[in-house]
């Protein structure tokens, strides 16, 4: 049996991970078809003595809302410059190299006939923010970034759309992972109780697993093209000492997000080749 730095057992399981829930959807639809009889329903559903109905009202706030939500178009024609988000713990992150390595073999892939991938800069994006419409640093500031999410999260992916927009950029592809472990003591845990056992022996019995999602977005619009997902299913599993078990559970999900991230990749080359397709068959 091998053993890292400080008695931790390799990672022997890292390649037995099973996928389970990819998949990809795809949008192309029109706005303006959609809302070609909103109107006629809308009004029809407002008929009638309800004084909550009137201009200014909640109900007609709710209409003007879907309203603007629903009109946009896909505009998206190829080639095209895409550019490439990654999103970690709430906010837009430098995209790491184990990770970037599979986007590069996706673009290599498809070829100069669908244009170019470019990483969106969190510099960049930070510095047309802040210059273009500021952030609320105290909104989103430790704590309060899991209280207020939603509106964080809202005003990262603003924030990506300005510092892809300051790199015209078309299109946006926004990616996001998650992984999770966790730890159980196994059938040596005893030997915990000695000193030679507590730093030797593999009484920790760790699995790890991960997600990740893709959605691809149009900068100028806003427009929503389509989203792709995967998850690992069976979680990689290892057994190790308690001395430096943690270190072991990070490597862990950093291995199973990368593992996670490698099949997103197929997924957004099939969303994008029926994308293509559909777009092709709209025009």
């Amino acid at each position: 049996m091998a053993f890292w730095k400080w008695g931790r057992v390799t990672l022997t399981a890292l390649g037995l991970f099973a996928l389970a829930a990819c998949g990809y959807s795809v949008q192309t639809t029109s706005g303006r078809d959609y809302l070609q009889n909103f109107e006629d329903y809308a009004a029809s559903a407002t008929q009638g003595p309800d004084e909550n109905s009137g201009a200014g009202s909640r109900s007609d706030q709710i209409h003007q809302a879907l309203h603007a939500a629903a009109a946009v178009e896909p505009i998206l024609t190829f080639p095209a410059r895409f550019g490439l988000a990654r999103i970690d713990r709430g906010g837009l992150t430098p995209i790491p190299e184990s990770e970037a390595a599979h986007w590069r073999a996706l673009a290599a892939d498809l070829g100069p006939g669908w244009g170019e991938f470019v990483p969106i800069s969190p510099l960049i994006a930070a510095f047309t923010h802040t210059e273009v419409a500021p952030l609320d640093q105290e909104l989103c500031h430790g704590w309060r970034l899991e209280r207020n999410y939603a509106d964080c999260l809202g005003q990262v992916v603003h924030g990506i759309r300005l510092g892809a927009a300051r790199q015209h950029v078309d299109a946006v592809l926004v990616y996001e992972g998650t992984a999770w472990s966790k730890s159980a003591e196994n059938a040596l845990g005893l030997a915990k109780l000695t000193i030679v056992g507590f730093w030797l022996a593999p009484t920790e019995s760790i699995e790890a697993g991960a997600a990740a999602q893709a959605l691809l977005l149009d900068v100028r619009n806003g427009y929503t093209y389509g989203h792709a997902q995967s998850e690992l299913l069976d979680s990689a599993e290892t057994i190790t000492p308690s001395v430096g078990s943690s270190a072991v559970a990070d490597d862990m999900r950093g291995e199973a997000l990368n593992q996670a991230v490698a099949a997103l990749v197929p997924q957004v080359k099939s969303m994008l080749y029926d994308l293509r397709l559909q777009l092709a068959e709209g025009n």
